[in-house]
């Protein structure tokens, strides 16, 4: 029997003009699993800056067989500190509210859609629990039985 080797990732694309994209996995959609055997079906989830680059992707797999559903919204809570009244969030805000910790930095203002960034009213610094959406294509990856060969898994947006 072949022995279970995991592997933890998180890819982030980038050429600083049209946005980003992150392909991750979380253990949520995997029945609380980040590691895989040959054969098992994988749930990711990609994310992009901004997030309108989600309806216009390609993805590709070296092997096996991949799918995605359309685009889904998400909401998360994060602890954020702020300085100088700059802050930002895991993935990019489609919607945000924040719950002040200690000093109040008054409302906040972001760029809906198009970045992870948050600024608060006061310029100054604080800590704040911020809820907000954030959109994903879920994409599900079902892996070749018996094959324990790496695969490379690649995703384009224009």
């Amino acid at each position: 029997m072949a022995e279970k080797i995991l592997a933890t990732y998180v890819l982030e694309f980038d050429d600083g003009s049209t946005g980003s994209l992150t392909l991750t996995v979380e253990s949520e959609d995997n029945d609380g699993r980040t590691s895989f055997y040959p054969g098992d079906v994988i749930h990711l989830r990609l994310y992009a800056a901004p997030s309108s680059l989600l309806s216009s992707v390609s993805i590709h797999a070296t092997k096996g067989s991949i799918n995605h559903s359309a685009v889904t919204t998400d909401t998360f809570e994060e602890d954020v500190v702020f300085t100088n009244g700059e802050g930002s969030v895991s993935h990019t805000i489609e919607t945000a509210s924040i719950e002040w910790y200690g000093t109040d930095l008054g409302s906040i203002s972001y760029n809906a859609g198009i970045s992870s960034s948050i600024t608060s009213q006061t310029k100054s610094m604080g800590i704040g629990k911020v809820t907000y959406t954030a959109k994903y294509l879920p994409i599900t990856y079902s892996s070749v039985s018996g094959d324990f060969d790496p695969v490379l898994i690649w995703v384009e947006a224009e």
